[in-house]
């Protein structure tokens, strides 16, 4: 007999008790990775931000670091809390190490798509943070369903009309003391809708091929009892 359940972490149950411990850790280390790098490019040491003539000149690294980096340190606390934020409401993040695997593949799909546009430099952590909401918001089978379309529709509405109104981040970029990628928005939203359906597809297919296998075993042990 087979289960018409959706297919989902072996260890969903387990998420209220693992949850706290992997999100404190999870954000202080991205919160140390951060603030380091901060002080860094403060003190003149380093440089991680991503530019385009220095990616073409061989500095490949640039296309995922940038994202740590900061226009300032209201910027960095702004993109901080939204992402532990983010974390916290959303643990299937937390599973499978899918926030280091969100941030490297909606940061490189980011820092590579942003070579097209006319952005010269470019730093901040908000375009990973849109991909990483719907990436796991889309993933999350414990949220209903109509708040995650409520919620979807609100953020995609959101990154949409700022592509045709940019004066809508006024507020912000007063804030960070610089012009808000827009464009890093969108790219990251794309990349994390893509993350979540290509997961969301393998899943189906794993459930498929469990079934197709559990539905063949009974034939083969009545087949095994009349051989015998």
């Amino acid at each position: 007999m087979t289960s018409s359940k959706p297919m989902t972490d072996h260890n969903t149950t387990d998420l209220p008790q693992s949850h706290l411990k992997t999100w404190c850790w999870v954000s202080a280390l991205c919160l140390c990775v951060s603030s380091l790098l901060m002080l860094s490019f403060d003190q003149g040491w380093l440089d991680v931000s991503w530019q385009k003539r220095l990616i073409y000149q061989g500095d490949y690294w640039r296309v995922l670091s940038g994202h740590w980096l900061h226009l300032s340190w209201n910027h960095w606390l702004m993109n901080q809390l939204g992402l532990v934020l983010i974390l916290w409401l959303l643990p299937m993040l937390l599973l499978k190490a899918r926030w280091l695997l969100g941030f490297v593949g909606i940061g490189l799909v980011i820092g590579i798509s942003l070579l097209a546009t006319d952005l010269d430099g470019y730093v901040g952590m908000s375009g990973v943070l849109y991909g990483l909401l719907f990436y796991g918001a889309l993933i999350d089978h414990s949220l209903p369903k109509r708040i995650k379309a409520l919620f979807l529709t609100l953020v995609a509405m959101k990154v949409l009309v700022e592509q045709v109104w940019p004066q809508l981040n006024a507020a912000t970029e007063a804030q960070i003391g610089g012009m808000v990628a827009i464009d890093a928005h969108l790219f990251g939203s794309l990349a994390g809708v893509g993350m979540a359906l290509l997961e969301l597809t393998y899943g189906r297919l794993r459930a498929r091929n469990s079934s197709t296998t559990d539905s063949k075993a009974p034939n083969n042990s009545n087949n095994q009892r009349e051989a015998d």
